[in-house]
């Protein structure tokens, strides 16, 4: 196992839940609050905050009634403004939820983004990652009424007339969609603590003995908000390495040189990896989260195309005649789906497969030699690997950012696990992230041929999570962890999203 020190980041996709009194601090002056706003309004609300319109169907949140200076998006709340009375949040839940990690942990260096744009109207975000960042994120939306309702139920909150804040779940608690960002955290124990830390904050499971003061105040806060996710929210990993002779606590920036990345063999084998066991690794998250879900696409679709040198007049399922057309994707994942996690699967004697599944195992064979034959074509370069395997950012892992030139870091980013705030889920998932990126880097350096030329890996025509997890080393508690949640997930298959919750 290669002894090179990796690097993580993760993008924390969370919808904040908190009582209106957190909230009134971060008014502009002479702000009121709207609660009950028309569908209409909604709509509109939606439009001037930029949200994505094509599948978020609504703004969901309070609206206010007074500008914000805040920069991004000003002219289209100011528009709203004048054409309803009203307008949807700047960046006031941006400065609660600050707010609430310098109460509870002031020791984690959090910035807020401070809402510039740039010449294409996007957000301009951290060119750095020393620090940990809040923003805004418009993929995202906030809990509506019954969410809301739903949310606050599962974490205990209920009204309680004694109180003088009255925490009252149909007018004194709203929601707002943000995403926190890491800093560079290394690839160890000592990452994982300091993201657990965060975690802790998050969703308020921290003590008052943590906070800055031991006071009322914050003991009165404690009940006030809660960290939540929707089924828009997600959690993307980066994994990269450290700048030259970096050490923790801080990676500093890559001032005078490129950013270091992997090399070209460790990435080309991470594509084949990927290629490979692609339907297996969608078997650990929920449905929404496969390609084809929420903003996902698959890293396959380059390969799912017959080239003419493989056309065969036999196989059914492709066309003759230099004629191609692509291979049922769906139809092969739902046919790993049931045994990709069974336990000992590939230790056991499998019973003979039935001929519509032999069918599918052949083309399996055929999607992953011509995977290995194009990652591994002569003179393939990083930039054209990016291509192939991400057109688009929007792919289950990205490979764009190893094209960056303008000193930020050069990640790989796995973009397909649901939003999550599970200390112990993140983690296993970093854990397969990273984990699979040291056995490419293994192979690499190995010059191991584990894709033969019938398509079959490490010499089996059939391979699934048991046989990634145990070529990159994962524990076996880590392996029953995963295999557990899978199970879970079967059992809950209907329901949608907060799986690790």
């Amino acid at each position: 196992m290669s002894s090179t020190l990796l690097t993580f980041g993760v993008e924390i996709e969370h919808v904040l839940v908190f009582h209106s009194s957190l909230l009134h601090p971060h008014l502009p002056p002479s702000t009121s609050i709207i609660r009950d706003l028309s569908p209409d309004t909604r709509l509109a609300l939606r439009d001037t905050s930029r949200q994505y319109n094509a599948t978020r169907p609504y703004y969901n949140g309070w609206a206010l009634t007074s500008p914000s200076t805040y920069p991004y998006g000003k002219e289209e709340r100011q528009r709203c403004l004048q054409t309803h009375g009203c307008r949807g949040y700047a960046d006031e839940v941006l400065k609660l939820e600050r707010q609430i990690f310098r109460n509870k942990a002031a020791s984690i260096d959090l910035d807020v983004d401070a809402g510039q744009e740039d010449e294409n109207g996007s957000v301009v975000k951290p060119r750095s990652f020393e620090r940990w960042h809040l923003a805004r994120d418009n993929s995202l939306t906030g809990l509506d009424a019954e969410e809301l309702k739903r949310a606050l139920e599962r974490h205990g909150v209920t009204r309680n007339e004694q109180d003088e804040d009255s925490l009252d779940r149909d007018r004194d608690w709203d929601s707002s969609a943000l995403e926190l960002v890491s800093r560079i955290l290394p690839l160890s124990d000592q990452g994982f603590r300091e993201l657990e830390d965060v975690l802790a904050v998050l969703n308020n499971t921290t003590t008052t003995s943590t906070a800055v003061n031991n006071n009322n105040d914050n003991d009165r806060q404690d009940k006030k908000y809660i960290a939540v996710i929707n089924q828009f929210c997600g959690l993307h990993v980066h994994i990269g390495l450290p700048p030259p002779d970096a050490s923790y606590p801080l990676f500093p920036l890559y001032r005078d040189a490129a950013p270091p990345t992997f090399a070209p063999k460790t990435l080309q084998h991470l594509a084949l990896l990927l290629a490979v066991f692609e339907p297996h690794i969608n078997t650990l998250h929920p449905p929404h989260r496969a390609p084809g879900g929420v903003d996902l696409l698959s890293n396959r679709e380059s390969f799912l195309a017959e080239p003419e040198d493989y056309a065969d007049a036999d196989d059914s399922g492709y066309a003759t005649d230099g004629d191609t057309e692509a291979f049922d994707f769906e139809n092969l994942r739902a046919s790993f789906a049931d045994t990709a996690l069974a336990p000992g699967g590939e230790e056991e004697e499998e019973e003979e497969e039935e001929e519509e599944e032999e069918e599918v195992v052949k083309e399996e064979q055929k999607l992953r030699r011509r995977a290995r034959d194009a990652i591994f074509a002569p003179g393939m370069t990083v930039e054209a690997l990016s291509d192939l395997m991400s057109p688009t950012r929007s792919r289950v892992v990205n490979f764009t950012y190893l094209k960056r030139t303008d000193g930020r870091a050069r990640t790989v980013e796995f973009r397909q696990m649901e939003g999550c705030v599970d200390a112990c889920a993140i983690r296993n998932w970093v854990g397969v992230c990273g984990g699979m990126v040291r056995l490419a880097e293994r192979l690499g350096e190995s010059g191991e041929d584990w894709v033969d030329d019938e398509g079959k890996v490490w010499g089996k025509e059939k391979v699934g999570w048991r046989d990634l997890s145990r070529e990159m080393g994962m524990s076996e508690e880590v392996v029953e962890w995963w295999e557990g949640r899978w199970k879970r997930m079967e059992d809950e298959r209907e329901q949608r999203g907060d799986l690790s919750r």
